[in-house]
């Protein structure tokens, strides 16, 4: 077996002053936060290695590739060395290549289950060693200012390779997954997420710094991971780019439907975590002008159920996901935009400053409606670019009210976003971190 490194978008030619390493692995690579960051980064020359570990992806969509300079993405990927057999033999191997994979990979992952089931405690089963060999070989070339690690496994990553080469690194934490409230089920799952909280809690008390994106949020990351004295910076999550006035009509040319009706947006996953569900259930009291679309990932069976519970025909379902950059293209078609989330965990009752959805509707001059807790409410008093509710039954008197001051609540909210979302705000005190 053979394992090879994927290199893409190397730039041979500029020789920029600083040099940043990202770390990410079982998580999403493709977030436009996290790709505008490092974007933004890139193009006041200053040059980034990404190492992806597993990231996270979605099918027939490419998120990890940047085509830009200053910018080079490392992700693994497997393949059988053939050309040191001869070519009957080559042709054998071929034929039974993904046989070989499949087994190679079955194997590997049930031995790690079984030292997690043993107990093992080892920050090997966290970052695998042929990652570490490899991202070895990559770093041993160069010379970094910091390391930066995405979200936990980021992290550990990078913590590993920071001890190894004596470069600080910094912990970038979006997520407030914990014990208490994992973002997951089963008892592999569970064995897996607590190991890597323990990591994560080691990790994080050597760390240069976090960033992350308010007060509220890194006062409940520090007391997860029992830290006092590392520095904290803020960064709600933020794109590149200024605020967007012109209107698309992305949805109304994919459903064929009037361009004079207007466009409640759902953006993000359709799922009861986002009382998908009941939202769906408003489209029996819309005003005829408005319809209702829901676009992001979702499974055949919520759907399916879905439409059978609700047969309306102002509901239109897209799950035909779109490259990174086209988004605000789709966001822009839209006349207000829905942020709801259950608030029963930290992670989505602080939400107000790490929500990519709300940063592309502020971009884009979305009045807001979102469900009521005390972060979005607070944030929605003093801005005044939407309204909260306490039940999805009252979204489309809310839907009224915005109507009846249009202009008002989107200039709000393009003051929102200028004041909040924009990564241009908070870019510069990161590259001072890193020096």
């Amino acid at each position: 077996m053979y394992w090879e490194i994927f290199l893409a978008n190397t730039d041979l030619e500029v020789k920029p002053k600083m040099r940043l390493g990202f770390f990410i692995g079982n998580y999403d690579a493709g977030g436009s936060h996290t790709r505008d960051f490092i974007k933004s980064l890139a193009n006041r020359n200053i040059s980034i290695d990404y190492f992806l570990c597993n990231p996270y992806g979605f099918k027939g969509l490419d998120t990890f590739s940047f085509n830009r300079d200053n910018i080079n993405v490392y992700f693994f990927h497997r393949r059988i060395l053939t050309s040191i057999y001869s070519s009957s033999i080559q042709k054998y191997i071929i034929k039974f290549k993904n046989i070989i994979i499949y087994l190679n990979q079955y194997i590997s992952i049930y031995f790690l289950r079984l030292l997690y089931i043993l107990k093992f405690k080892n920050k090997s089963m966290i970052v695998r060693p042929w990652v570490q060999n490899k991202t070895h070989d990559i770093i041993n070339k160069n010379s970094y200012n910091c390391f930066i690690g995405i979200e936990s496994m980021g992290l550990v990553y990078a913590g590993m390779m920071a001890q190894k080469y004596n470069v600080p690194y910094i912990y970038h934490s979006y997520e407030l997954f914990s014990n208490e409230f994992p973002n997951g089920k089963g008892k592999q799952f569970i064995r897996e997420f607590n190991l890597l909280k323990r990591f994560e809690k080691e990790y994080h008390l050597q760390a240069a710094c976090t960033i992350i994106q308010d007060a509220s949020r890194k006062e409940c990351l520090y007391e997860n991971n029992s830290i006092k004295n590392v520095p904290a910076y803020f960064m709600p999550i933020s794109l590149m780019g200024e605020n967007i006035y012109n209107r698309n009509t992305y949805f109304h040319d994919l459903f064929n439907i009037d361009r004079t009706k207007k466009i409640i947006l759902q953006y993000g996953t359709i799922f009861d975590e986002r009382y998908s569900m009941e939202i769906a259930k408003i489209t029996e009291n819309l005003p005829d002008d408005y319809i209702l679309v829901m676009h992001g990932s979702s499974k055949n069976s919520y759907i399916h159920k879905m439409k059978k519970i609700i047969d309306s025909k102002k509901l239109f379902i897209s799950r035909q996901l779109v490259a990174p950059e086209d988004i605000s293209k789709l966001i822009s078609s839209a006349y207000i935009g829905l942020s709801f989330y259950k608030t029963d965990d930290p992670n989505s009752a602080l939400s107000n400053l790490s929500s990519h959805k709300l940063a592309h509707y502020t971009q884009c001059g979305l009045p807001i409606i979102s469900n009521s807790s005390p972060a979005i409410n607070k944030m929605l008093d003093k801005e005044k670019f939407g309204l909260y509710v306490d039940n999805t039954s009252d979204i489309n008197q809310a839907v009224n009210k915005i109507d009846s001051n249009y202009q008002s609540y989107s200039a709000a909210s393009h003051r929102a976003y200028s004041k909040y979302y924009n990564i241009d705000n908070y870019i510069n005190q990161m590259i001072k971190l890193f020096k």
